[in-house]
């Protein structure tokens, strides 16, 4: 019984040691590769990490742009609402001053 579980347990390290080998060795390995690309004076290679990053930094813009849009959009009109009223404002006492200074 004791040995099935040592067994098991071989099985299980074997296993996860593939798992963290493609998940480890695999992107060094790549970037290896490129690295001795670059120095071979090819400066058009794209690491396929850097396009995922690239991808994942445009989301993030994206999602970023979309959040503010809606207070920025929210600010202006209110703010286009609040000039308007002080032009009003600023032309009704500009009228009152005219008639004042015909009275006067």
């Amino acid at each position: 019984m004791i040995s099935l579980y040592i067994g098991l347990a071989i099985a299980i390290g074997v296993g996860l040691a593939l798992v963290i080998d493609n998940g480890i060795a695999n992107p060094i390995i790549a970037m290896q590769t490129d690295m001795r690309t670059l120095a071979g004076g090819d400066k058009t290679i794209k690491n396929d990490q850097m396009v995922e990053e690239q991808k994942v930094g445009q989301s993030t813009r994206n999602e970023r742009a979309q959040r503010i849009e809606k207070p920025t959009s929210d600010f202006d009109s209110e703010s286009s609402a609040t000039l308007n009223s002080v032009d009003e404002v600023a032309d009704d006492i500009n009228k009152t001053a005219i008639s004042m200074t015909a009275i006067a």
